[in-house]
C-alpha cells in the first residue's frame, strides 16, 4: 500500500475517531502494510454491493439508466448476453 494511501486513513481514522484508541488505530494501519489485498474478493464484494443499490434504487430513473448503461457496457466488454 502507497505510503500516501497509509497518510490518507491515518488521517482519516485520526478525524472519525468514536472512542477508539489510537493504540488500536495504529495495529489496524500497520497491519494493512503487511497484508496482501485479494482484489479477486473485493472486486466480488463491490459488485454485490452495485446490484443492491441499483436493484433496491431501480424506480429513480438516474439510477434505472446507470444500471442498464452498466449491464450494456458489460455485455459489449465481456460478450456477456441476457
Amino acid at each position: 500500500m502507497p505510503n500516501d494511501l497509509i497518510n490518507q486513513l491515518r488521517e482519516l481514522a485520526n478525524t472519525t475517531n468514536r472512542g477508539v484508541s489510537n493504540q488500536n488505530q495504529n495495529t489496524f494501519l500497520s497491519n494493512a502494510q503487511e497484508q496482501r489485498i485479494d482484489w479477486q474478493l473485493l472486486a466480488n464484494y463491490l459488485d454485490g454491493k452495485i446490484f443492491e443499490f441499483i436493484m433496491t434504487n431501480q424506480n429513480d430513473p438516474k439510477i434505472k439508466d446507470f444500471g442498464i448503461e452498466l449491464v450494456r457496457d458489460l455485455a459489449n466488454k465481456f460478450g456477456i448476453n441476457h
